[in-house]
């Protein structure tokens, strides 16, 4: 084979790696943000003000679990739990279900999805949240159903078997 075959082949083998490697690092969360599921506390001001502003968050909620799906942290997707209520929004719509019509919680990993954490309302309503591998979507889970059983003890709640 001619040498420029190798340098063309070499560059291209190159510029793969180096695209995958930044893709990778963004996934993983990289970027500097805070990423992956937050506690309240953890949650800084101005994501707690950005949540008010697209009224995701009232003044006078008590801010218990946080998760950004997007990789740019951007905010058009995210899971709210409160001491009072669970809110997905994506894009323009926006689902909040009060903790105590919460009457199913089920989770389950799916490979490269991550974990899927799937609530039913007594009204019908469902809610899918999935959290992105090496985000700590059992975190959300666990906060999730500790302040579900607070206010409904009758929660069902299945959980996938670890593999």
């Amino acid at each position: 084979m001619s040498p420029w075959i190798w340098v063309l082949l070499g560059a291209m083998l190159l510029g793969l790696g180096t695209c995958g490697g930044v893709v990778g690092l963004l996934v993983l969360g990289a970027s500097g943000d805070d990423g992956g599921v937050l506690m309240g506390a953890q949650v800084p001001d101005a994501k707690k003000a950005k949540l008010r502003a697209r009224h995701l968050l009232r003044e006078d909620d008590e801010l218990v679990a946080y998760y950004d799906a997007t990789i740019a942290l951007d905010m058009s997707e995210v899971a709210v739990l409160t001491t009072e209520r669970l809110t997905h929004a994506k894009g323009s719509h926006v689902a909040t279900v009060p903790l105590e019509a919460i009457v199913s919680i089920e989770h389950r990993s799916e490979g490269v999805i991550g974990d899927v954490i799937e609530v039913r309302s007594s009204s019908g309503e469902r809610i899918r949240i999935e959290v992105a591998p090496f985000n700590d979507g059992v975190s959300f889970l666990n906060a999730l159903e500790d302040e579900t059983r607070d206010v409904n003890p009758d929660v069902v709640v299945r959980r996938q078997a670890p593999r």
